[in-house]
C-alpha cells in the first residue's frame, strides 16, 4: 500500500508539474499581483481555528471512556500527527494517534477506533450536508449541478445519519470486533450532551476549512458565494479522508480543478488557491508539529518518572 501510495503520489505531482508547466504564464501572471495583506493575515488565523477544533474533536469523544485530555494536550496530539499526515500518506496520523492514547494513556484500542470512525463519520455527514446544501442552492439559481455528484452527498449524508443514529441498537447481532464498536459508538451516543457538542464542532471545523478556502480562492481573483464555498469545501473534505497521498496531495488538486470547470474559474486559479493553501499549512506546523511532539515527549517522560500509587 505505501508502494502504491508512493507512485500515486508520484503521478499526481508529475501531473501538476506538467500542467503548471505548460501554463506557466498564467501561472506567473497570477503570482505576479501581490495578495492582499488581511487575507495572508487572517489565512493562519482559520487554519488555527481548524486545527483548534479538530483537536477538541479529539479530546470530547475520550469522556465517554473516561479519559480527560487536557486542551493543550489534545492540541498537541493534534498538531503532531496533523504534521505526520504531511510527511506520511494512509492516515499515518491517526495511527500515531491511537498509538499514543492506547499505549501511553491506556485506552482501550477498539474504544479508539470506535471514537476515530464516528468522528469521521460525522466529518463526512457534515461535509455531505453543507455540499448537499451548496448544490441545491446552485440548482435553484438556475443552473444544473451534477445529479450524480447531488444524489452522492445526499447518499452519504443520510447513510453518516443513519450510522449515528442506529448503530450498537441494531435487530440482529454483530461478529465480535464489531459488536465491540458498535457498543463504543452507542457509549458516545449515550453520553450527555456529547452529540450536540461534536455536531456543534464539526460546523466549526467545516466553516473554517470553507473560511481558509474562500481566502485563498479570493487571494487570485475568484469570489465564490457561500453556496458555492460550501460544495467545493465538502468535496474536498472527501477527497482526503482516505490519504492515499500525503495529506491528500493531488487528489484535493484534482478535485479543485474538477471544481473550477464546475463554477467557471480556471484550473491556473484552483492550483495556485491550493497551493498557497498548503504553503499556510506547513509554515503554520512546521512550528506547531514541532511544539506538539516535544510537548507530548515531555508529558510522557514526566508520567513515567511520576510516583506510582498504591495498586487497586
Amino acid at each position: 500500500m505505501m508502494a502504491l501510495s508512493l507512485a500515486l503520489t508520484a503521478c499526481l505531482v508529475g501531473a501538476i508539474a506538467w500542467f503548471v508547466h505548460g501554463h506557466i504564464g498564467e501561472f506567473r501572471e497570477l503570482w505576479a499581483k501581490p495578495i492582499p495583506k488581511s487575507i495572508l493575515a487572517l489565512m493562519p488565523v482559520a487554519w488555527l481555528l481548524m486545527i483548534v477544533s479538530n483537536s477538541e474533536l479529539l479530546r470530547w469523544p475520550m469522556t465517554a471512556f473516561g479519559l480527560r485530555l487536557s486542551f493543550l494536550e489534545g492540541l498537541a496530539l493534534t498538531a503532531a500527527t496533523t504534521a505526520v499526515n504531511y510527511l506520511i500518506p494512509l492516515k499515518s496520523g491517526s495511527g500515531l494517534r491511537g498509538l499514543y492514547i492506547a499505549a501511553g494513556r491506556g485506552l482501550a484500542v477498539t474504544d479508539y477506533v470506535a471514537q476515530l470512525v464516528s468522528v469521521t463519520t460525522m466529518t463526512l455527514s457534515t461535509a455531505s450536508l453543507f455540499a448537499f446544501g451548496g448544490l441545491a442552492a446552485i440548482w435553484a439559481q438556475g443552473r444544473s449541478p451534477s445529479p450524480v455528484l447531488m444524489a452522492y452527498f445526499g447518499g452519504t449524508f443520510l447513510l453518516g445519519l443513519a450510522s449515528v443514529l442506529f448503530l450498537g441498537r441494531l435487530p440482529f447481532r454483530l461478529p465480535k470486533r464489531l459488536r465491540a464498536l458498535a457498543q463504543g459508538w452507542d457509549g458516545l451516543r449515550s453520553a450527555t450532551g456529547l452529540m450536540a457538542r461534536l455536531a456543534f464542532l464539526q460546523i466549526v471545523y467545516f466553516l473554517s476549512w470553507a473560511l481558509c478556502n474562500w481566502l485563498s480562492l479570493a487571494a487570485f481573483g475568484v469570489r465564490l458565494s457561500l453556496a458555492e464555498v460550501f460544495f467545493f469545501c465538502g468535496g474536498q473534505i472527501h477527497t482526503t479522508i482516505v490519504n492515499l497521498t500525503p495529506a491528500g496531495l493531488g487528489v484535493v488538486e484534482a478535485f479543485s480543478v474538477y471544481a473550477s470547470d464546475v463554477m467557471e474559474f480556471t484550473p491556473a486559479q484552483a492550483l495556485s488557491a491550493q497551493a498557497l493553501n498548503r504553503l499556510t499549512a506547513v509554515s503554520m506546523l512546521a512550528f506547531l508539529g514541532l511544539w506538539g511532539w516535544l510537548y507530548l515527549s515531555a508529558l510522557m517522560r514526566r508520567r513515567k518518572t511520576a510516583p506510582q500509587g498504591p495498586r487497586p
